[in-house]
C-alpha cells in the first residue's frame, strides 16, 4: 500500500514568537514616532 501523504503544516513567518503582520505593525508604528518627533523639531527649528 502507498504511504499516505502527510500533510506539510504551514509555518507562519514568526520573529521574536510574534505573527509578521504584528511585527510590521510595530515598525509602522515606530517610523510613525520617529516621523512625529522629527516633524516636530522640525517644526520647533523654524518657529524659533
Amino acid at each position: 500500500m502507498p504511504k499516505p501523504q502527510q500533510k506539510k503544516e504551514r509555518k507562519q513567518l514568526r520573529i521574536l514568537g510574534l505573527p509578521w503582520w504584528m511585527f510590521l505593525a510595530v515598525i509602522f508604528f515606530i517610523i510613525m514616532i520617529l516621523a512625529n518627533r522629527w516633524l516636530t523639531t522640525a517644526i520647533v527649528q523654524l518657529g524659533s
